[in-house]
């Protein structure tokens, strides 16, 4: 059955959208050039937030589907180049903690440079394939013709029971995890914890000047596990990847070179594992912390007394 749509959640998630479809417009030109890693972070968490509103005014317009595929294909590409600049920071670092480790190291930096540059390729390739300046330009025109962008949208009942219909299915998707939050060894459950709070989050941003400040805890915790959970998939990726390296590396004749890089790999190893064990505890401790809070109790509270509370109330305008 088709979702009915309220009109003026519509306009809001809109407005909403071309607001973040601007920002990614804006982070195309400095990311296409590759020389500032800050500046393909910020565009790929730009395209996140756009996808975000793109899922949210999904029943509203025929043609969210497609666009959201499209900014997806982006997304994707901009992740593979991030992650690669994540890892190389990191493993510069250790590089430079002493000779060993440089030398031990050389080979699995040259090949991750290698992998950073074929992803700043592909990057380039969906660029051109694409051509989202063109693609969100086109999305801004008909979702926010002039008239409408400088209106706030008033929502009723509505309005907003739709709203929480949306936040109230990416929280049941965060809490269909929690089960797996005493389990250290979840990593599949925790990465896709991640994914579930990620997602939450930004709705929340973009929903938020329809409640005023009462979704500021839920968005604060929502920030704080998709950070720690991210970390500790970071160090799951490593602790996989790591070993694979090393036996490929033997396995190709390179038995001197796998001899140097043994003991910097097992001590980038060892690294990663303390590490992770450091980030579980601080997640399984702020999951307890939130749940003693209440505090996804208490936005579900939130978003059932929302349209008697705020109905007909002007929406707090938007940070840029």
């Amino acid at each position: 059955m088709r979702e009915i749509c309220n009109h003026e959640y519509c306009a809001f998630c809109a407005q909403a959208l071309c607001r973040r479809s601007r920002k990614v417009r804006s982070l195309i030109a400095p990311a296409r050039k590759g020389k500032n890693v800050g500046a393909v972070h910020d565009l790929r968490v730009a395209s996140r937030r756009l996808r975000s509103a793109l899922s949210l005014l999904g029943p509203c317009h025929p043609d969210s589907q497609t666009w959201r595929r499209q900014v997806r294909k982006l997304t994707r590409r901009l992740g593979q180049a991030r992650d690669l600049d994540v890892q190389l920071a990191y493993l510069t670092r250790q590089a430079q903690k002493s000779p060993t480790n440089r030398q031990g190291l050389e080979d699995l930096l040259a090949r991750l440079r290698r992998g950073r540059q074929a992803a700043q390729e592909k990057l380039l390739a969906v660029l051109k394939r694409l051509r989202p300046t063109e693609l969100l330009a086109d999305m801004e025109r008909r979702l926010c013709p002039p008239r409408l962008r400088a209106e706030r949208s008033v929502l009723g009942v509505e309005g907003y029971r739709q709203a929480a219909g949306h936040i109230g299915l990416l929280l049941e998707d965060l809490l269909c995890y929690a089960p797996h939050v005493a389990n250290p060894q979840a990593m599949r459950q925790h990465h896709r914890m991640r994914i579930a709070a990620k997602h939450l989050r930004y709705a929340l941003e973009i929903l938020q000047p329809l409640y005023g400040r009462s979704l500021r805890r839920a968005i604060s915790a929502a920030r704080q596990l998709q950070s720690l959970l991210g970390e500790l998939h970071d160090c799951d990726v490593w602790l996989e990847f790591l070993p694979d390296y090393l036996a490929r590396l033997g396995g190709r004749g390179h038995v001197r070179r796998a001899a140097q890089a043994g003991a910097a790999v097992g001590e980038l190893m060892r690294d990663r594992q303390s590490r992770r064990e450091a980030l579980y505890r601080r997640f399984v401790a702020l999951w307890i912390d939130l749940e003693t809070k209440r505090v996804w109790p208490n936005l579900q509270k939130t978003l059932a007394k929302a349209p008697l509370e705020y109905r007909g109330r002007r929406p707090a305008r938007p940070s840029p």
